[in-house]
């Protein structure tokens, strides 16, 4: 290496690492390479480049990149702590957990390392290991929220209702957030004008890329029925056109493709949107918000709408109704599903994260929208929680033909 080479590298790497410090991640990435292409194989720039990858929302970019900074500097803390984010983002937890771990077994390792272990046994099922490397974190750092918020879910999760309370409660006296908020509304029984229309911003997307790659086998383990279910109340007929909300992984469309001529796929996890692409059974797919995704569709374009277990994480039916509605053709059906809420409730948001609607209230919907129960909603266990049923309903409504 000559010492024109090393300059040029150097001047563009600190070009690029002022770039990334000021948020000009396009330009960051240029002077990185540009970097690399004097200077190949820099562990140090190698990271730099991934960590702007990352930023940049190109995961799958920067992992080997990431990879081949650690593997050439095994002591290089950032490229392990990158390592594991581009893993999670991938929907890897445990290969992100074996890069924790590794960047733990480092000298002065940050705290957050600790708190990424956590949060990838939490994805792996591993909830009582996750909680306890949370609480351990609480008990060394007891005024970081970040600790206190993830040990408030954990519990949630295991059902330890006011140990959940009670670790919110200091992750919101530390640094407030809508996320532990939302989390204590649910724990303290919120419900109708007290519940919160939505989850926070984010919170679907992020929960269901980390159970992308898991999703299926976590189905089996739930006895998850709310497709196959829905399912008798649609075989009447076919349909031309049809949008499966929510789609996860495909299992709906699996089920309903042999009566739809196009059937499309929504969902906000792109990570989900990837598993559903590689079923095959899809004719387009969307990674978007669900109602601002049907407020796009053309007026009386879809014959079927399908919900299954999306309408947990919506509290506010009215506005999708509204847009369903008017997304139906004559005498199309809106098909879904909802867990049963507590006597009297209209809307509940459950401890257990997931909103709850009343049947009084699905019913003045139907009304208000013009829509007719057909054929008539059912009563139904949805899934297990906790090794314990979930009362739901379905539902199959349908525009005036």
């Amino acid at each position: 290496m000559n010492d024109a080479a090393f300059d040029t590298a150097r001047r563009a790497f600190e070009a690029g690492l002022a770039a990334q410090q000021a948020g000009r991640l396009a330009e960051a990435e240029t002077q990185y390479r540009a970097s690399l292409a004097a200077l190949p194989g820099r562990p140090s720039t190698l990271a730099n480049l991934g960590a702007t990858l990352l930023a940049l929302g190109r995961a799958a970019e920067a992992l080997p990149l990431l990879q081949q900074a650690s593997t050439t500097a095994p002591a290089h803390a950032p490229a392990w702590a990158h390592l594991g984010e581009a893993l999670l983002a991938l929907g890897r937890p445990a290969d992100a957990l074996q890069a924790y771990e590794r960047l733990l077994a480092l000298p002065e390792a940050p705290p957050r390392a600790a708190l990424r272990r956590a949060e990838c046994l939490a994805r792996l099922g591993r909830l009582d290991e996750a909680l306890a490397g949370a609480r351990t974190l609480c008990a060394r750092h007891a005024d970081w929220a970040e600790p206190w918020l993830l040990a408030g879910s954990l519990h949630k999760d295991l059902g330890q209702a006011a140990e959940a309370i009670t670790a919110l409660e200091r992750a919101q006296a530390l640094e407030p957030g809508p996320l532990a908020a939302w989390l204590l509304a649910g724990l303290r029984g919120a419900h109708d004008a007290d519940a919160p229309p939505l989850p926070p911003d984010g919170y679907v997307e992020a929960l269901f890329d980390g159970y992308a790659a898991e999703f299926d086998r976590h189905l089996e383990t739930l006895e998850y029925r709310a497709p196959e279910l829905l399912l008798p109340g649609l075989v009447a007929r076919r349909y031309a056109t049809a949008l499966d909300l929510g789609c996860g992984t495909g299992v709906v469309g699996r089920l309903v493709r042999p009566l739809v001529q196009r059937l499309e796929g929504l969902d906000v996890s792109t990570a989900m949107i990837e598993c559903a692409r590689a079923t095959g059974v899809y004719d387009a797919l969307h990674a978007a918000e669900l109602l601002a995704h049907l407020q796009q569709q053309p007026a009386g374009s879809l014959d079927l709408v399908l919900a299954a277990d999306v309408f947990i994480y919506v509290g506010d039916l009215d506005p999708v109704f509204a847009a369903v509605r008017r997304a139906l053709a004559p005498g199309g059906v809106f098909a879904f599903s909802v867990e049963t809420a507590p006597a009297g409730a209209a809307v509940a948001l459950l401890p257990t994260a997931r909103y709850a609607h009343g049947r009084a209230y699905l019913e003045a919907l139907a009304v208000r929208h013009g829509l007719a129960p057909s054929p008539p909603p059912e009563a139904a266990t949805l899934r297990l929680e906790q090794r314990q049923p979930v009362p739901g309903q379905l539902w199959w409504l349908a525009a005036p033909a």
